[in-house]
């Protein structure tokens, strides 16, 4: 709880859209392994 809301419940986030706040880390994520930097560091 912070200041009197449940922000946590059983695991899961209230405050928001649980599913759109993975979709849009995934899509972060995706545009981060698509930067040519990304590439070079973990592919060698």
């Amino acid at each position: 709880m912070v200041d009197g809301r449940m922000l946590i419940d059983a695991g899961r986030y209230l405050g928001a859209d649980e599913a759109a706040i993975m979709a849009a880390g995934t899509a972060a994520i995706g545009k981060i392994w698509d930067l040519p930097e990304a590439q070079a560091a973990f592919n060698g």
